[in-house]
């Protein structure tokens, strides 16, 4: 019989969305195949995960999955235009800087820690790639 070594990674996500139903995530697969789910955000919705429902009963079902995970406010600089997070949100500094890309959306060398999002607070301080 093969085997399959876990292959699905959610990593540094944030989902905010205006609504009391619904869930940010379904995860459809067996647990094992998962090989990492962590700091993700997921705010607005009824339910973390579709089948399971909160943060709480998908972290005992997948045997802690989603530990640094937050269901907080994003707190974003200017929506729904501007999804950079803000000062003191609590994307800033939450995100795993191994399951992270090198740039963030837009070209920018992500810090460390990076974000939860795919966009890092804007410094002066951060360098820029390809003059963005």
């Amino acid at each position: 019989m093969l085997s399959r070594a876990p292959t699905t990674f959610f990593a540094n996500n944030a989902i905010a969305f205006a609504a009391t139903n619904g869930a940010c995530f379904s995860m459809n697969l067996a647990v094992s195949a998962y090989a990492y789910d962590n700091h993700n955000l997921c705010n607005g919705f009824q339910n973390w995960e579709r089948t399971r429902g909160t943060l709480a009963a998908w972290q005992t079902f997948s045997g802690g999955f989603d530990a640094a995970s937050l269901t907080s406010a994003p707190q974003f600089e200017n929506p729904p235009t501007g999804f950079v997070p803000a000062a003191g949100s609590p994307l800033l500094g939450n995100g795993d800087t191994s399951q992270a890309p090198a740039y963030d959306f837009a070209l920018r060398l992500r810090p460390n820690p990076v974000s939860t999002d795919g966009h890092q607070a804007l410094t002066a301080a951060l360098p820029q790639r390809f003059g963005v």
